[in-house]
């Protein structure tokens, strides 16, 4: 757990939280000084939802053509007949050690070298850049690690606001704890581990709408900030249920799709005859 500091002398030393309030802050008092002060971010209270989400005319199942289905069918047989069918190995045991690291009786003590890894393994997932990231949590890991705890912590579990509200809260930084570079692609990912039977390894929006294109001749609509929460969700879903039940959970269709969006971007790269 991150290291209370007391504002008044800058120790930690016999620092003790007396209680963590309702709204996620902590009361703590410092034996030296006698001093008790309230420490952290309120959580944001609930906010209605964002209105006109979704629109009447977004893709849908129903928009994918026969032959859209019965070419998705020949590649998802080609590529389940590969030997380890497109599942990376290592992707097991980084999923299960992260599904109970970012569990709420794990969290909370999770270890800040653990949540710099997250940011970094590669295992199942490609995360691009994640040097703003680094940069933020190297500056200082105690106060980097209990950030990203707390972004994780309202991402799964905040308050009754909708989980796709949570995620714009947190890409936008509306709330006070956001952290710089802990944005779309790490919370999909944390999305994928903790709910490996919904969520996709394909970690941006932009990938997800090149995947509905590719292979089911979809076109969504273009990424909206004010909106980014409820289009993440939306074509995860829509894709996951596009793909079928022919996989085992989440990260091994996100498998299917990236290995899709190879074989296409191959095939644009060929010369013409």
């Amino acid at each position: 757990m991150a290291l209370v500091m007391c504002p008044l002398n800058g120790s930690h030393e016999d620092v003790e939280v007396l209680e963590v309030l309702p709204d996620g802050r902590k009361r703590s008092w410092c034996p030296d000084c006698d001093y008790t002060w309230t420490q952290g971010a309120a959580w944001p209270t609930p906010g209605p939802r964002l209105s006109q989400w979704p629109p009447r005319d977004l893709p849908a199942a129903e928009n994918v053509t026969l032959e859209a289905k019965a070419a998705t069918r020949r590649l998802q047989a080609e590529f389940l007949r590969q030997e380890y069918a497109g599942l990376d190995p290592r992707v097991p045991g980084f999923w299960s050690k992260y599904k109970r690291i970012f569990s709420e009786e794990c969290l909370s003590t999770a270890d800040p070298a653990d949540l710099r890894a997250f940011g970094t393994d590669t295992s199942g997932s490609n995360l691009g850049d994640q040097r703003a990231f680094l940069r933020a949590f190297d500056k200082n890991p105690e106060y980097g690690a209990a950030q990203v705890r707390q972004v994780v912590n309202y991402l799964l579990r905040g308050t009754d606001k909708p989980l796709e509200d949570r995620l714009t809260d947190i890409i936008t930084d509306r709330v006070s704890f956001a952290f710089p570079g802990f944005k779309e692609v790490l919370l999909s990912k944390v999305l994928s581990v903790a709910y490996q039977e919904r969520f996709l390894t394909l970690l941006t929006y932009k990938h997800k709408s090149m995947a509905a294109k590719a292979l089911f001749g979809l076109d969504l609509p273009p990424q909206s900030q004010s909106r980014i929460g409820q289009q993440i969700v939306w074509s995860n879903d829509l894709l996951m249920g596009l793909v079928g039940d022919r996989f085992m959970h989440g990260p091994h269709a996100g498998e299917f799709l990236w290995w899709t969006l190879r074989q296409a971007a191959n095939k644009r790269q060929l010369p013409q005859q």
